[in-house]
């Protein structure tokens, strides 16, 4: 019995090189500029600094808004606003 499963793993184990050959044989890698993918990871970095930024910014004026909101004429319930 061990036997056959030492046989089974050879044979799994020259069908998966073969096929792995072939495949790698038959398909080139895409050439890639690497000064096209630094401009395109620049911009999204980019990109999420400003999301952040505006984030911020509506968050503090959602404060704002709310504090309109609960002002009664006096301090209460208000929330301090930081800049």
């Amino acid at each position: 019995m061990t036997l056959l499963y030492t046989i089974f793993t050879v044979l799994c184990l020259c069908i998966g090189f073969y096929f792995g050959y072939k495949l790698a044989d038959t398909k080139k890698l895409p050439e890639v500029n690497p000064i096209k993918v630094a401009d395109k990871v620049r911009t999204e970095v980019t990109n999420v600094k400003k999301k952040q930024e505006q984030n911020k910014k509506i968050n503090q004026l959602n404060e704002v808004l709310n504090n309109i909101d609960k002002f009664d004429g006096s301090s209460k319930g208000q929330k301090p606003i930081k800049k």
